[in-house]
């Protein structure tokens, strides 16, 4: 009775089984159907020259599709354990893109509470001083000691003003 074969526990243990043997393995077997093609080829046309002509066609259809059939099996099998090596291969990398994402915001994060240390060992803590209001509440003394006096404004704005009465009166 077969067994079963045993298979890897690890996705990495898979890749280095498919690297190591299936796909050389699978590749080895695929060579050996090219060279069993070519033998059927050879035979078809030593036969066909020798031969019931009729007969030989026949039988060589009938190899050719079995052989093709074969070959075409051969492929298959090949490409499913290549196609799951990559897959094995994208999920390492994925994987490892994530890894490297945590070291690299561990780093940053590291980086940070250094330069808060260095920072506070540079900078000692100053007391705060009660904060000063922003806003002065002027009387009227203080008011004209702080504040221009604008003058009398109405005579040149009037002017200036009226420059754009015509403005508007041709269309």
């Amino acid at each position: 009775m077969d067994q079963m074969p045993t298979t890897p526990v690890t996705p990495a243990a898979e890749a280095r089984t498919l690297a190591a043997t299936e796909i050389p393995e699978a590749l080895e077997e695929l060579g050996s159907k090219h060279e069993y093609v070519n033998d059927v080829v050879q035979w078809c046309e030593s036969s066909y020259q020798s031969g019931d002509k009729k007969l030989v066609l026949k039988q060589t259809k009938e190899y050719l599709v079995d052989a093709l059939e074969v070959v075409a099996k051969e492929v298959e099998t090949t490409a499913a354990k290549l196609l799951r090596f990559l897959a094995l291969q994208n999920d390492a990398v994925e994987g490892l893109s994530l890894e490297l994402d945590v070291v690299r915001e561990r780093l940053a994060l590291a980086k940070a509470k250094n330069a808060a240390k260095r920072l506070e060992t540079l900078c000692p803590a100053r007391t705060r001083e009660e904060a000063q209001p922003r806003l002065e509440v002027l009387d009227d003394a203080s008011r004209s000691e702080h504040m221009c006096t604008v003058g009398n404004y109405e005579p040149v704005l009037s002017r200036r003003l009226g420059g754009f009465d015509a403005v508007g009166a041709a269309l």
